[in-house]
């Protein structure tokens, strides 16, 4: 049975979403064609060139619908920690917004960029990335800052976001109530922090808690992001009855 799945923009970022899932117990595959997609593990990964694509949507739509027809309780954009995108290459915001257009989508696309464990958070918003011993905002990381391709203009995710089309994006502040989770119904996405290990697994925590709502839920995020997810599924059945998970909350229509 499939718990979750995700489409990873490049296939390297797509074995890192695999192996944090992995470390939590869950079995998992990873494939590189829509047709080699299936239900017997718990995570169904699929790796795409959507990174280095002029139209990153048409790249994983495809993929987002069949994963859908496997009833994962969540599906994940897996994007790199550093947000490797632009308006016109790799556009994760069009990604969101396609989410949305397609009805995909029921409630904001949470988005979690950030990674501690590989020196990667996200505070109001606002993204950075440990070198050595110094921590610098995303847009003056030189490797981001000065990339040919996809130059990091920006350390604002929201403002990133929104200037990929993503429309309306709001910020969730690191280990937030529920309260505030829900606040963001009217977002089309919204920016999470973390700071720490603690603040992805709240995230997780919260993303998969209340009632099962209506689809699998829609998020876009890093090996973080994986993590988070995968920490929540932390009870562990019987042998032979697969791996306990909870659920997310549902948006109002």
């Amino acid at each position: 049975m499939t718990r979750f799945a995700f489409v990873a923009d490049d296939f390297t970022g797509a074995t890192d979403a695999l192996w944090q899932f992995r470390r939590f117990g869950l079995t998992g595959s990873l494939v590189t064609d829509v047709a080699g997609l299936h239900d017997r593990d718990d995570v169904i990964g699929l790796a795409t060139t959507a990174r280095t694509s002029g139209d990153p949507a048409a790249v994983v739509l495809p993929a987002f619908r069949a994963l859908a027809e496997l009833g994962p309780l969540a599906v994940q954009y897996k994007v790199c920690s550093t947000f490797d995108s632009s308006p016109s290459r790799g556009s994760i915001g069009a990604v969101v917004a396609a989410l949305h257009r397609e009805g995909l989508a029921r409630g904001p696309v949470p988005v979690l960029a950030a990674q501690p464990e590989l020196g990667r958070y996200t505070w109001f918003a606002t993204h950075f990335v440990r070198a050595g011993d110094e921590v610098q905002r995303l847009d003056r990381y030189p490797p981001m800052r000065d990339h040919p391709v996809t130059p990091a203009t920006e350390a604002d995710l929201r403002l990133r976001l929104a200037e990929q089309g993503a429309g309306s994006v709001g910020w969730l502040p690191a280990d937030p109530a529920e309260e505030a989770y829900l606040a963001r119904a009217g977002d089309a996405a919204f920016v999470a922090d973390a700071m720490t290990e603690e603040h992805v697994r709240a995230l997780g925590r919260l993303l998969l808690s209340g009632g099962s709502g209506a689809g699998p839920l829609w998020c876009v995020g890093s090996g973080g992001l994986s993590y988070a997810l995968a920490s929540a599924c932390t009870a562990r059945p019987a042998s032979g009855q697969g791996t306990g998970c909870l659920f997310y909350p549902s948006f109002p229509p």
